[in-house]
């Protein structure tokens, strides 16, 4: 009879510190969602005033414009960051420089 309570106390032992680590865990996924909602909301704070002080430094812009030139700018900083790994040596020549009017562009590899 003591060996049964024994192990019904422990598997009700066990069954809290399920329930205490879920209850846990989930604690800690809505405080990581938390912080992310704050960091976008750092961020969007940060390009409208970055677009105001902008707009309001530079006569003649835009909202619009300030926002195509981030646009820009992340779509460059994108492709340096997939390039990156990269060994190879990708180059966009202009074929007037050379004195090549009317030929077709190519590209070598490096090597």
């Amino acid at each position: 009879m003591n060996e049964i309570n024994a192990e019904n106390e422990k598997a009700e032992a066990g069954k809290m510190r399920q329930i205490k680590q879920a209850g846990g865990d989930a604690e800690s996924w809505f405080l990581a969602g938390l912080g992310m909602a704050r960091q976008w909301q750092a961020i969007v704070d940060a390009l409208r005033d970055g677009m105001l002080a902008f707009s309001g430094h530079v006569p003649g812009t835009t909202a619009k414009d300030v926002l195509d030139m981030i646009l820009v700018t992340q779509y460059f900083d994108t492709m340096k960051e997939i390039g990156a790994p990269l060994k190879d040596f990708i180059g966009f020549y202009s074929t007037q420089a050379w004195g090549c009017e009317g030929q077709d562009k190519r590209w070598i590899p490096p090597g």
